[in-house]
C-alpha cells in the first residue's frame, strides 16, 4: 500500500490530549513559575503530561490505527457466520491474501529459527581481548616465571661448570661458593635491563598468544551459558512472538537486559537439585505496550519510551522487594498508591464520570490489573532537584539524565538515573523499514491494494456465478397473472423482477435475462493478482511447495533449487537486519549481565556476539535440499553404470554432514537398492544434461 503524506498523521485526527508539535510550548504544564525550586509534585507533572501527551497521544493519533488495521488483516475476521450476512460480507470472506502471506514468512522464519537453534549465535573474543584484572595477573605471573626460569637455567650452568672445574683439581666448593666464583670470573646469571626488555619483548608474542587461546575458552564457555539462560527463560519462545510481531505490524519490539525467575539444576552433597535463580531473559513487548515520542526513530534516541504493563496488586506489592542499586523503589509511595487505588477507579486514563466512582476493593478482585509504565526520559539534573533525596545517585543541575521510572497515575513507585547516553533495552525491527521513522510498513499494509482488488474479484465472481447460472424472469403484471414458482415444471430463475410497461410498451408479458459468464476471467485476474503479491513479497509460492500454473520445464530440480535461491534473497535481507539489529544487541545485554554478575572470573572475557546462525541457515537448508533432490537424480543411475558408486557415496557423505551426522556413515547395499527402487526414473534428456553439469 503506498504511503500517503506526513506519516499517517494527516488522515486521523488527535485527541482530546495530543500536544502541540513543539514540546516547549506546553512545558509550562510542568515548570514552577518565578523560577521556584523544583518539587516531587512537578517531577510526576512533567512526567504524566510526557506519557499522555508525548506517548499515548502521538501513538494513538498515528499509529493505533495501524495496528488494528493490520491485526484484523492478518486474522481474516469475519463478524458473522449465516449465509445471508456473508453475502453482505463477502469482502471479509473467500480469496485473502494477507494472512496466507502472513503465515508463509512466519512459517519460514520460525524453521530458520528452528534449524538455527544450536548455533543461534557465536560469542568470539575481539581480536585483541581485554582480560579482568584475574586473568591479566596469570599472564604476567606466565612472564615472571619465564623469567626465573631463565636465570635459574643461567645459574645452574655456571654453576656446574665451576664445580666440576675445581673437582678435577681435587678441590670441593659449595653451589653458593661456585656461584660467587662465577660472578668474578664475569659470567652474568641475572639478565641486565637491556637483555630483560629483549626477553619481555620476545616474551610479549607469547602473552598475546596466551592471552589469546584464555579468551577463546572464555568465550566458548560463555556461549554455552548464555544458551543455558535462554532455554531456561524461555527465551526463544519469545522470540517466536517477536516474529509473528513482525510479520503483522508496522515494528515489532523485543527486550532485553532483565532478569526473569529460572529453575537451575545443580549438585548438592552428591545430589542434583533444582534452585531459583535470577537469570537474564529476552522479552517480546506488544506493539500495543509499546510508546515513544515522535522524535524518535528507534527505541534508543527520541526524547522516551515507555511500556505499559497490565500490574495485579500482588505485582505492585512485589516491586517493593526488586530495589538494587540502580532502581529505587519507594515503599511508602507503593503503600500509598494501593491504599488510594483500593476503592479508586482503576482505569486512571479513562477520563469520563466514573472515574470517580467508587468500586469493589481492589484486595477483593486480586485479579483485576491496573496500568503502570515503566518509562526512559531524557532530563535535566534541574528538573530532578526536588527530587534528589529519593535519588540513588546525586545529580547535578547543568547536566542531562536519563531518568528510568515506573508511574502510575500521580505515584512514582521506583526511580533510577542513568547517564545521558544509557542504551535502553528494547530493540526494534520492522517488516520494511522507512528512513527517518521509527514504524515501517508492515505486510498486511503492502498487500493492501492487492488483497482488496482479490476481495472484490471473488464478490464478483460468486454473484456472477450465481447470475448467469439460471435466467432471471421479468413479469408484466398488466399482461399477465403468471407466477413461476406456482408451477411443478417451470425453469426456477435466480430472480423474478415483476414491473408495470408503459402504455403503448410492445415488450412481451415475460422475459428471461441471463447474464454472461466471466468466471474463467475473473479466475485469471485472481492468479494474475496472486502474482502480484508474490512479486511485492518475495515469497513465491513454489518456495513452500505449490507449482500451480509452473511451466513444466521449470518444474526440473536445477530450475526450481535456483528459483527458490533467488526468492530467498528478499526473507534473507530481513532474517540480516533481524540478525543484527535485535538478536546480537540483545544477546549482547544478557553477555554484559554476566560479565557483572556471574559466580565465575573464567567466562569475564572482552568478547562480542556474532550471529551468523540466521543467516547461515538459509544457505545451509538450500544446500541440504540440492544435495537431496541430486540425490534422488543420480541415484537411478548407479544401476546402469552411468553413475560410479562413489560419486553417490560422496554425494551421500556430504549430505549427512550438512544434516549434522558424522559424513563418514556408510549406508549398506541393501539399504541403497531398496532407496533406487523407490525412486522414479528421470527422463534420459534431463539424465544426460545432469551428467553433463
Amino acid at each position: 500500500m503506498a504511503r500517503q503524506p506526513n506519516n499517517f498523521t494527516q488522515r486521523q485526527k488527535y485527541l482530546s490530549f495530543i500536544p502541540p508539535n513543539d514540546i516547549a510550548a506546553h512545558m509550562a504544564d510542568y515548570t514552577p513559575a518565578g523560577g521556584k525550586t523544583r518539587t516531587v509534585d512537578d517531577l510526576t507533572t512533567f512526567l504524566r503530561a510526557v506519557l499522555t501527551r508525548d506517548l499515548i497521544g502521538w501513538k494513538n493519533s498515528a499509529i493505533t490505527p495501524r495496528l488494528d488495521f493490520c491485526r484484523s488483516a492478518a486474522a481474516r475476521q469475519i463478524d458473522v457466520c449465516n449465509a445471508t450476512a456473508i453475502e453482505q460480507q463477502l469482502g471479509k470472506a473467500g480469496i485473502d491474501i494477507i494472512s496466507r502471506k502472513v503465515n508463509d514468512l512466519n512459517s519460514w522464519l520460525v524453521d530458520l529459527i528452528i534449524r538455527a537453534y544450536s548455533d543461534l549465535f557465536v560469542i568470539s573474543p575481539t581480536p585483541r581481548p581485554d582480560l579482568s584484572d584475574k586473568m591479566k595477573e596469570r599472564a604476567a605471573q606466565y612472564v615472571l616465571a619465564t623469567v626465573k626460569q631463565i636465570i635459574e637455567q643461567r645459574g645452574t650452568a655456571a654453576v656446574t661448570a665451576v664445580m666440576q672445574e675445581y673437582q678435577q683439581l681435587g678441590i670441593a666448593v659449595t653451589p653458593h661458593q661456585a656461584l660467587a666464583i662465577a660472578e668474578e670470573r664475569g659470567i652474568t646469571v641475572r639478565p641486565d635491563e637491556e637483555e630483560l626488555r629483549d626477553i619481555i619483548l620476545e616474551m610479549k608474542s607469547v602473552t598475546r598468544q596466551y592471552e589469546t587461546e584464555q579468551a577463546g575458552k572464555a568465550a566458548n564457555e560463555l556461549s554455552i551459558i548464555i544458551k543455558d539462560y535462554l532455554a531456561h527463560t524461555d527465551s526463544f519462545g519469545q522470540v517466536m512472538q517477536f516474529l509473528h510481531d513482525f510479520c503483522i505490524y508496522p515494528y515489532a519490539i523485543l527486550h532485553a537486559g532483565q532478569t526473569r525467575t529460572g529453575k537451575i539444576r545443580t549438585w548438592k552433597k552428591d545430589k542434583l537439585v533444582k534452585e531459583r535463580k535470577n537469570l537474564p531473559a529476552l522479552r517480546r513487548v506488544s506493539p500495543y505496550d509499546f510508546f515513544w515520542t515522535r522524535d524518535g526513530t528507534t527505541p534508543q534516541n527520541g526524547m522516551a519510551v515507555a511500556e505499559r504493563f497490565a500490574m495485579r496488586r500482588f505485582d505492585v506489592e512485589q516491586l517493593k522487594y526488586q530495589s538494587t542499586t540502580l532502581m529505587r523503589f519507594d515503599n511508602d509511595t507503593i503503600d500509598e498508591m494501593l491504599s488510594d487505588f483500593d476503592t479508586r477507579h482503576r482505569d486512571w486514563l479513562v477520563e469520563d464520570e466514573r472515574k470517580h466512582e467508587e468500586k469493589m476493593l481492589w484486595s477483593a478482585i486480586p485479579n483485576e490489573t491496573v496500568d503502570v509504565f515503566r518509562m526512559f526520559v531524557l532530563v535535566s539534573g534541574f528538573n530532578l532537584e526536588g527530587y534528589a533525596k529519593h535519588l540513588p545517585r546525586k545529580v547535578e543541575a547543568a547536566k542531562q539524565y536519563q531518568v528510568e521510572v515506573y508511574l502510575c497515575s500521580d505515584y512514582i513507585l521506583g526511580i533510577a538515573v542513568h547517564d545521558a547516553d544509557f542504551e535502553r533495552p528494547y530493540f526494534k525491527e520492522t517488516y520494511a523499514p522507512i528512513p527517518s521513522e521509527f514504524a515501517g510498513d508492515s505486510m498486511p499494509e503492502t498487500l493492501a491494494v492487492v488483497n482488496a482488488a482479490a476481495r472484490k474479484s471473488f464478490t464478483h465472481m460468486i454473484r456472477n456465478m450465481a447470475k448467469s447460472t439460471n435466467p432471471t424472469t421479468l413479469v408484466n403484471r398488466e399482461m399477465i397473472d403468471f407466477d413461476s414458482l406456482d408451477e411443478d415444471e417451470a425453469i426456477l430463475p435466480d430472480t423474478q423482477y415483476d414491473f408495470i410497461a408503459a402504455l403503448g410498451s410492445t415488450g412481451r408479458p415475460v422475459e428471461l435475462v441471463e447474464f454472461p459468464n466471466y468466471t474463467a476471467t475473473l479466475i485469471s485476474f485472481a492468479d494474475y493478482l496472486e502474482a502480484q503479491a508474490d512479486l511485492i513479497t518475495g515469497i513465491p509460492r513454489y518456495a513452500l511447495g505449490d507449482a500451480t500454473n509452473l511451466p513444466s520445464a521449470l518444474r526440473s530440480t536445477a530450475s526450481l533449487t535456483l528459483m527458490v535461491s533467488n526468492s530467498l534473497k528478499t526473507i534473507t535481507a530481513k532474517v540480516f537486519r533481524i540478525g543484527n539489529n535485535v538478536i546480537a544487541p540483545s544477546v549482547n545485554t544478557m553477555v554484559d549481565w554476566v560479565m557483572d554478575n556471574h559466580e565465575d572470573d573464567s567466562v569475564k572475557v572482552d568478547a562480542e556476539v556474532v550471529v551468523q546462525g540466521l543467516e547461515g541457515a538459509i544457505t545451509k537448508s538450500l544446500v541440504i535440499d540440492r544435495l537431496k533432490e541430486l540425490l534422488q537424480y543420480l541415484a537411478p543411475f548407479v544401476q546402469g553404470g552411468m553413475v560410479s558408486q562413489q560419486t553417490i557415496q560422496s554425494i551421500l557423505s556430504r549430505y549427512l554432514l550438512e544434516a549434522g551426522v558424522d559424513g563418514s556413515v556408510t549406508v549398506p547395499q541393501a539399504a541403497q537398492q531398496a532407496m533406487q527402487s523407490q525412486l522414479p526414473t528421470p527422463p534420459a534428456a534431463a539424465g544426460s544434461n545432469l551428467l553433463q553439469a
